[in-house]
């Protein structure tokens, strides 16, 4: 899976992961690309509008959402799938 460049400022851009506010969290039991949209649908009821990366083979999913990370983790376990917030970068 490629990386997501995203634009910053003064036309720079900065690789997905590299961004230092964005919640991570480690995911445990993604096999496919329905628990990939199971969990993009989990963070999307607890925020709506946030951007969501899942990288199924590091079994970690980024997100731009601003909501608690320990919510979107308790919305991402109601799908069945474990899931701890990672200390940010």
């Amino acid at each position: 899976m490629d990386v997501l460049d995203l634009p910053i400022l003064e036309g720079r851009t900065m690789k997905w992961e590299e961004r230092p506010t964005m919640p991570m969290f480690k995911v445990s039991g993604m096999t496919c690309g329905h628990c990939e949209r199971a969990v993009t649908k989990a963070i999307h009821s607890v925020d709506p509008t946030a951007r969501v990366n899942v990288d199924r083979l590091k079994g970690t999913v980024g997100t731009d959402s601003k909501a608690d990370a320990n919510s979107l983790a308790e919305a991402i376990r109601g799908e069945g799938y474990e899931a701890e917030p990672l200390a940010a970068a």
